[in-house]
């Protein structure tokens, strides 16, 4: 059974404006510094960071805003995280290439606000067989800042494809990454034996 989420829960209001980058987590596998070098070399848009990884004195760029954030520890409340969501455009998951899967459930949860993901394709990635470049997530395969830069721009400014994107994204979390999904599947299990 996959990992699922709560799609009612996590869900856009569509009334948000919505004007900045998200980079969320804390996960060993992301590419802090990385993140940190893309962001400066954007400087025409505003990035949010949610992160306990990274330190304000870590940051020299005017368009970042850091916001301490761990969910094993409630710094922010889940409704407090989906306002975060509500006003992005895009969020963006730099990770490192391991076997490990990194990345997933702040993925899903930005899919079913209807805010696109750019993830770097890992060998470990969860599900290579449903999630689909340019169709319903943005795949770039390394860590490179003139990279990400041409694509975080290509989302951005192509709104026919991101539109289009998002929507695949939707439709694809309320069919096989909720929670009734989740125990519909595990339903079957259980009652199976």
């Amino acid at each position: 059974v996959p990992f699922c989420i709560d799609s009612n829960f996590w869900k856009e209001d569509k009334n948000i404006n919505r004007n900045n980058i998200l980079f969320i987590g804390n996960d060993g596998r992301r590419e802090y510094d990385f993140a940190l070098s893309l962001a400066s070399n954007m400087p025409q848009f505003e990035f949010i960071f949610v992160t306990s990884n990274i330190n304000k004195k870590d940051i020299n760029s005017q368009n970042i805003t850091l916001i301490e954030g761990q969910w094993n520890k409630k710094i922010l409340s889940d409704e407090e995280v989906k306002n975060i969501y509500n006003s992005s455009l895009l969020t963006i998951i730099p990770i490192k290439d391991s076997y490990q899967p990194s990345g997933q459930s702040v993925a899903l949860q930005s899919m079913s606000m209807g805010v696109p993901v750019l993830i770097t394709e890992t060998i470990g990635f969860w599900d290579k067989d449903i999630f689909k470049n340019n169709e319903n997530i943005f795949f770039i395969e390394k860590n490179d800042v003139k990279k990400w830069t041409d694509k975080v721009n290509q989302i951005i400014e192509n709104d026919q494809l991101t539109n289009q994107v998002i929507s695949n994204s939707k439709d694809l979390i309320g069919q096989n990454y909720n929670t009734k999904f989740f125990y519909d599947n595990l339903k079957e299990i259980v009652f199976k034996n």
